[in-house]
């Protein structure tokens, strides 16, 4: 399948390159967590337990008692007087978010923050004098604890304070002569949010392209019973609230069958392509039932019956006129047809292609920009929605019809930086922000002035590194790494934030499910090293910067 962020467990988020939690003790709502060790995925059992309601899940993360396992039973034939058996679905295994008990305070940017050690803790530090100092949470842990640094003034003294510059969940301790590490028991978090609280207009999480088995009864999106259905996208919305998330997003898939020397589509699988009526709908309508506007996009990926011989040949197709003619005569009545269903059912906003930057190509094929014009006004005959259209930064010249669309998105992703700007593990967030700069100025040169709303699609892996593969060997030397993935969101969304003209922020993929961890399932399936943020300190910091709910 193509490598990209929009196939699960595929090797990049970085989709536009390749074109060329927990429930929270503490006061502020942030994600928390923490445990060294994730728990794994549990086996369903029997038991009635409901999925939630959203109202009972704006948490972070749902609590360990809110799931349990189940399976579906039927029904028996009987006494047609008699009560019918409860419907019994399968339920998503219990991800136990690990407890943060530390006092939590809150404040904005800019504001003084006076940290009063002798108001927080009971019991008195040993030593003579107090030392207070930063803290960082563990490579492994799901804390969220911002990597911006802070420069703390009397820090010596009961009463240490400071002036924070950016967004982000601080944690401070106290250390006693002689200790080198702070205890828990003397440290305190301090959650610092945007001055800005509605910098975003469109805040939005992009799904994973599997609409129905994503590992086990459990992790069925689409089972077929109607009412688990429900309780299945009850769960997996369950996120966009708790994160102050505004749009849902997907981004089905058709395959080709052919790729040389010119593409033929015509594979179509119900649990990739959404082909689906019953669950477009249900998902359609359960997203607005909450509020939530839906963005589709269309992708498309070889099919698994292709051999790696054509694939060794695709480049070379792919640079010919006749390639690019055949594939706008065919992509245009697919995705005329895909939008006309989009605007029966309701969608906000529809993308007839995520890899339309592919198709710039004026050296070869002078005539795209025309057929994009002729695809858009088809469109727009059969849909009312808006239409937006993803696009490289790196070539945002050759989007020339920019003002014939109703917005632009562009993904900006972690997994870039290390192989191509020799980017370490564990970059400070002002490494990010410096080797990102002339990304953002490209696209700002390009799109600043236009009528189109345009939106950032952001992400990062949860592996040290960044590193990616779907090789089930490499996988296993992998070593998870939630803290590097929240430096990435800590430094992309401060970097887009800084930007005026930008009108909102995507994140993705966002998994369907809050146990990320099931490696049992493979790796199509385990979010462990994934881009998936859900249950992990980056969606503590997506939270923060689209909730604002502090200070």
């Amino acid at each position: 399948m193509r490598a990209g962020f929009w196939i699960i467990g595929a090797a990049a988020l970085f989709w536009v390159a390749c074109s060329g939690d927990s429930t929270s003790d503490s006061p502020n709502g942030a994600a928390t967590s923490g445990s060294p060790i994730v728990e794994e995925a549990q086996s369903p059992e029997l038991d009635p337990t409901p999925i939630p309601s959203p109202s009972a899940t704006t948490e972070a993360v749902p609590t360990a008692s809110s799931l349990t396992g189940g399976l579906h039973e039927e029904t028996p034939v009987g006494d047609p007087l008699s009560e019918p058996n409860p419907i019994i679905c399968a339920t998503p295994p219990i991800f136990s978010a690990p407890v943060n008990d530390r006092y939590v305070i809150n404040g904005r940017v800019g504001d003084l923050i006076t940290l009063k050690g002798a108001s927080y803790f009971d019991t008195a530090v040993s030593g003579v004098e107090y030392e207070w100092v930063q803290v960082f949470a563990e490579q492994d842990s799901l804390h969220f604890t911002s990597r911006n640094l802070v420069e703390l003034e009397q820090q010596l003294g009961p009463d240490a304070t400071f002036i924070p510059a950016f967004p982000g969940v601080y944690r401070f301790g106290v250390l006693g002569t002689g200790q080198t590490k702070t205890d828990e028991s003397f440290e305190i978090d301090v959650r610092i949010d945007p001055v800005d609280p509605n910098r975003f207009a469109v805040r939005g999480a992009f799904f994973p392209d599997l609409f129905g088995d994503n590992g086990g009864p459990g992790f069925d999106i689409n089972p077929e019973i109607g009412e688990c259905r429900d309780q299945a996208l009850d769960h997996a919305l369950a996120i966009a609230p708790r994160i102050g998330a505004n749009w849902v997003a997907v981004t089905p898939a058709i395959f080709l069958t052919q790729i040389n020397p010119t593409p033929v589509w015509g594979a179509k699988h119900p649990g990739l392509s959404m082909t689906d009526d019953d669950f477009y709908a249900a998902f359609i309508d359960a997203a607005h039932d909450r509020g939530l506007k839906v963005l589709q996009s269309e992708q498309d990926a070889p099919d698994f019956s292709i051999t790696s011989d054509d694939m060794a040949l695709w480049n070379e197709s792919r640079d010919t006129a006749a390639y690019w003619d055949e594939w706008f005569n065919q992509w245009e009545p697919w995705a005329v047809e895909r939008a006309a269903r989009a605007e029966k059912f309701g969608v906000d906003m529809f993308s007839p292609f995520v890899w339309a930057s592919d198709t710039f190509k004026p050296e070869i094929y002078p005539e795209y920009a025309e057929r994009w014009l002729d695809l858009i006004d088809a469109i727009r005959g059969v849909y009312t929605g808006q239409v937006a259209l993803s696009v490289s930064f790196f070539r945002p010249d050759l989007l020339t019809f920019v003002d014939s669309v109703d917005a632009v998105i562009t993904g900006i992703s972690s997994t870039y930086f290390p192989k191509q700007l020799g980017m370490p593990n564990d970059p400070s967030i002002t490494e990010v922000i410096e080797s990102a700069e002339w990304m953002m100025t490209n696209a700002r040169d390009q799109f600043a002035g236009s009528d189109a709303d345009f939106y950032y699609l952001l992400g990062a892996h949860s592996a040290d590194g960044q590193t990616t593969s779907e090789d089930v060997n490499e996988l296993a030397t992998f070593v998870p790494d939630f803290q590097e993935q929240a430096i990435y969101y800590e430094a992309l969304f401060q970097l887009i934030a800084r930007e005026d003209w930008v009108d909102g922020v995507f994140i993705g993929v966002v998994d369907w499910f809050d146990q990320f961890a099931r490696p049992e399932e493979g790796i199509y399936f385990d979010q462990t090293f994934q881009e998936s943020p859900r249950s992990k300190p980056a969606e503590g910091v997506a939270e923060m910067w689209f909730t604002n709910t502090g200070g």
